[in-house]
């Protein structure tokens, strides 16, 4: 549930850039248009990959946005990501798309061979409790029942935090928790030991 070491971005040799794949046509378009030159396509990525280490192993990919890594619309970009998936999955290296937690996203993940996907919690995480909140939730739980369904393992993660985390690591279907900025904040105040067991322990709690 928790990564037993440090998760940094994993530089594939090419085709793949180090730390970021390549820009859609659309992507390049936008970057000129705000001021960038047509040479200039590496400045901001479309793709990350982190790679989480551990026992499973698996190469996140996530879209690009101003401030980092954001969700994949892997229904929208299906054949822009295929070929990148599939050199991915024949390196025998396990795959996990990082996506909105809607059916088509999983749907699309399965056909591109993805085994692995993450959902995106950070629309539940930043409503306030309540009735919406309500509704985000069930939205993760829908998707991750559906994802077992269909074969795909099953992780979520982005803006988890000590108030957030216990109804989705309730959740039966979810194989794991991808839970990395929030823990070395609170490190800053606590240290990194306090910070884990905690989470670690509010998890726990949830799962019984």
């Amino acid at each position: 549930w928790l990564t037993d070491g440090v998760r940094p971005t994993y530089n594939l040799a090419p085709p793949f850039a180090p730390g970021f794949m390549t820009m859609t046509k659309d992507a390049r378009r936008a970057h000129v248009k705000r001021g960038g030159r047509p040479g200039e396509h590496r400045a901001e990525p479309v793709l990350w990959l982190d790679y989480h280490g551990g026992q499973h192993r698996v190469l996140t990919m996530r879209g690009s946005g101003r401030s980092g890594p954001v969700f994949l619309d892997v229904a929208g970009q299906h054949n822009t990501l295929a070929p990148y998936v599939r050199a991915l999955v024949d390196a025998g290296i396990r795959v996990s798309m990082f996506i909105e937690a809607e059916i088509r996203q999983l749907e699309a993940s399965r056909q591109l061979g993805a085994p692995v996907v993450e959902l995106h919690t950070g629309r539940y995480c930043e409503v306030p409790i309540g009735p919406e909140r309500d509704k985000q939730l069930e939205r993760l739980k829908i998707a991750a029942a559906h994802a077992a369904k269909i074969g795909l393992e099953c992780h979520a993660g982005h803006g988890l935090g000590f108030d957030t985390v216990g109804p989705v690591a309730a959740i039966p279907t979810l194989a794991e928790l991808n839970i990395g900025h929030f823990l070395v904040g609170e490190a800053i105040f606590v240290g990194f030991g306090p910070a884990i067991v905690r989470m670690r322990a509010a998890m726990d709690v949830a799962r019984k």
